[in-house]
């Protein structure tokens, strides 16, 4: 996780220093509990995190990357706690911009 953070701090620093390149982002935090019909309280947790940097190649075209990162936890009060990770690593993508447009 310290790599993590200390990469997307890098990643920030450099977007200070260069202004062709942008960082950008979403954070999701989800939480629930039901009561199902076994008596027990099911409570699930969710956390998602998904940086992506991109890089002006000129005026009206941009490349970007995107890593994300999901985290899943379902309690149900007993041993069999569930907890699932994931990883994904988005192909590079090419944005084309439309000024004229805006």
């Amino acid at each position: 996780m310290k790599k993590v953070i200390f990469t997307m701090c890098l990643l920030a620093a450099a977007a200070f220093c260069q202004a062709q390149f942008s960082i950008g982002g979403s954070v999701g935090v989800g939480y629930d509990k039901t009561k199902p019909d076994t008596g027990s309280d099911l409570k699930t947790l969710q956390l998602n995190v998904s940086p992506n940097v991109n890089y002006m190649l000129d005026d009206k075209m941009g490349v970007g990357l995107e890593l994300g990162f999901n985290y899943k936890k379902n309690d149900d009060g007993g041993d069999d706690n569930l907890k699932t990770t994931g990883w994904l690593v988005a192909p590079p993508d090419f944005d084309s911009l439309n000024l004229d447009s805006l």
